[in-house]
């Protein structure tokens, strides 16, 4: 995109799709970042685990937002402990994570408090 930005804008000017998901892909960075406001825990989402969720939502025909609130909805009550328990703030979403979620929420939570033992 850097190297032929007026080639890149012919490509998605061509494929409305294209830009649907630049769109979707930059909620996820929005839904991040209202995490971080919202409850103090610094989330980040791997590249994969990003096109995973953008690819879902649209096959859904879902909003990305609402597929990550529904989604990660109790991730920060299980961050919250993970924090008293190891003081990790920063939490790396990946693709096992967006498959299951409370499944790896679970994990981060019990190794948090081998951690802390």
């Amino acid at each position: 995109m850097v190297d032929d930005p007026a080639g890149e804008l012919q490509k998605m000017l061509a494929d409305p799709k294209q830009e649907e998901r630049i769109v979707a892909r930059q909620l996820v960075e929005e839904f991040a970042r209202r995490f971080h406001e919202n409850h103090g825990m610094k989330i980040s989402f791997t590249e994969a685990a990003a096109e995973m969720l953008v690819n879902e939502a649209l096959q859904k025909g879902q909003s990305v937002r609402e597929l990550c609130a529904k989604r990660f909805k109790d991730f920060h009550f299980g961050m919250k402990l993970i924090a008293q328990n190891s003081g990790q703030q920063e939490f790396v979403i990946d693709t096992d994570a967006v498959e299951l979620p409370d499944k790896v929420l679970s994990d981060w939570v019990v190794a948090s408090y081998r951690k802390s033992a």
